[in-house]
């Protein structure tokens, strides 16, 4: 076919990104309770932003995990504010709050790196929150 241009997976411009995309190293898997940078596309998929998450089930065989997005927004509705005490390992550097009205399914292909992670009991807090939402 005219104007037809087959792409091999070794093709430069199959995955192209902008700018620089720092991928999770192999054999990393994200797990509940992980809170993670990643990569958001904008919804015209041209461009994306370093955006934190946080894991709420496993990653699958597949590499999609689904989490929630975290912000430092107060003004939105839906928030619970990741108190420091709720971190297991170095709290994250501003006031940050987990968004719990709105899940994603995500593949670690779009992760940047791990930054920290929160305990079980704050995992629970979130995902009750998250299930009244749903009625």
């Amino acid at each position: 076919m005219p104007g037809l241009r087959i792409l091999s997976r070794h093709s430069k411009n199959l995955c192209k990104r902008p700018g620089k995309t720092k991928r999770i190293r192999p054999g990393m898997i994200c797990k509940r309770g992980d809170i993670l940078l990643i990569h958001f596309p904008f919804t015209d998929l041209s461009k994306s932003k370093k955006r934190p998450v946080l894991v709420i089930k496993d990653e699958n065989s597949y590499g999609d995990f689904v989490c929630f997005q975290i912000t430092t927004a107060t003004h939105q509705t839906a928030l619970m504010e990741i108190v420091s005490d709720a971190f297991q390992e170095t709290p994250l550097p501003l006031r940050s709050f987990v968004k719990y009205d709105k899940c994603f399914t995500l593949n670690k292909n779009i992760l940047d790196k791990k930054l920290t992670s929160v305990n079980d009991t704050f995992l629970h807090q979130i995902t009750d929150h998250f299930c009244k939402t749903l009625g």
